[in-house]
């Protein structure tokens, strides 16, 4: 998630691959390249904008995950990852504090919910209305909202004070809790179905939030992902010359995630939970170039995002497709032994 004035983080901690355990991994980006592709962002979008706002330049080119540090690539499952990065409990009080400007919110809530609206009448038509779906990372509401004019019984975790009011004051039903503080105090009934839709790669402890998610999900329930994929970014760094508005206008610059997950390392990941995964879509970030940005950017923006889709879509390689959509299903234990790791499906 972008941050807009929130605390600094600083990298205190090494950490090995949080997918798979290994601890041998390969430079992809030294923390001098990844400072110098932040720079390149900050550069790309200002050029953009259709007026010097300095608070929608900040919303596109400052991140949360923006300190010097390295880029690395486990050896074994091909997981993305930072190291040294900011101890667990530091990234979610940055979280708790992060704040954007008021003058900015409105644009936030209509692409949010520009992206979100097919998911939410897809997840509706596929469980039907009524049925209990919980968001982790709720952000400015926009799932939540589209949820509601789906006909879902929606309620999202978010730990932000500012945008958790956000959310309440438009009569949208938000927790300011993680998904382990919830499933330890039960004070759900089980959900159809749990999203973590643009924030399950800025979680530094993902085998926490699976177990919880398990414990939270009707057996048979959903547990739905999305992520920037660390196979794509790879590949579109080693293009000569950068890619520069592919990389751009999916948030790939300075690449300002904890992880970056792929099919192996999703796999890797889910090896010890039972979830089986029923369904993998490639996707582009949701639209950046809103009413702030001038005519022909938007335009640009909608022309370098067909062209990705089709390119993947002709080739059938998921590796070229930036962001990855994954829907998981829980699967009843058996015999108090969850099912074998789950095998790779063609989308």
């Amino acid at each position: 998630m972008p941050c807009g004035s929130g605390p600094a983080l600083e990298p205190e901690v090494d950490v090995a691959c949080d997918a798979c355990g290994e601890v041998a991994a390969d430079e992809v980006c030294s923390s001098e390249n990844l400072a110098a592709q932040a720079e390149l962002a900050r550069r790309f979008h200002r050029a953009r904008l259709a007026r010097r706002s300095r608070a929608a330049l900040d919303e596109r080119a400052r991140f949360t995950h923006d300190y010097a540090t390295r880029l690395l690539a486990c050896r074994r499952c091909e997981l993305l990852y930072r190291s040294p990065r900011p101890a667990a409990d530091a990234v979610l009080r940055a979280y708790e504090g992060e704040r954007y400007p008021a003058e900015r919110i409105p644009q936030m809530v209509a692409s949010q919910r520009a992206l979100f609206r097919p998911k939410a009448r897809a997840l509706a038509r596929s469980l039907g209305t009524g049925a209990r779906v919980l968001e982790v990372g709720s952000f400015v509401g926009g799932f939540l909202r589209e949820a509601r004019d789906s006909g879902l019984d929606a309620v999202g975790l978010d730990p932000s004070e500012q945008l958790g009011t956000l959310c309440l004051r438009a009569g949208l039903r938000v927790v300011r809790a993680t998904l382990e503080e919830v499933a330890e105090k039960r004070e759900f009934p089980h959900f159809d179905a749990i999203a973590i839709w643009n924030t399950f790669d800025q979680l530094p402890r993902p085998r926490r939030t699976l177990r919880a998610a398990l414990h939270m999900l009707r057996p048979g329930g959903l547990l739905l992902l999305r992520f920037p994929h660390g196979a794509c970014f790879r590949r579109l760094l080693a293009r000569k010359p950068l890619p520069l508005r592919a990389l751009a206008w999916n948030n790939l610059l300075g690449f300002p995630y904890l992880h970056g997950y792929g099919l192996r390392s999703l796999d890797s990941l889910l090896g010890d939970f039972a979830f089986a995964r029923s369904a993998v879509a490639g996707d582009t970030l949701g639209t950046l170039a809103d009413a702030s940005y001038t005519h022909w950017t938007r335009l640009e923006e909608r022309a370098v995002k067909s062209a990705q889709r089709r390119h993947w879509q002709r080739e059938n390689d998921l590796s070229l497709a930036p962001w990855l959509d994954v829907e998981l299903r829980a699967e009843p234990l058996r015999d108090g032994v969850s099912p074998s790791r789950p095998r790779a499906l063609e989308p």
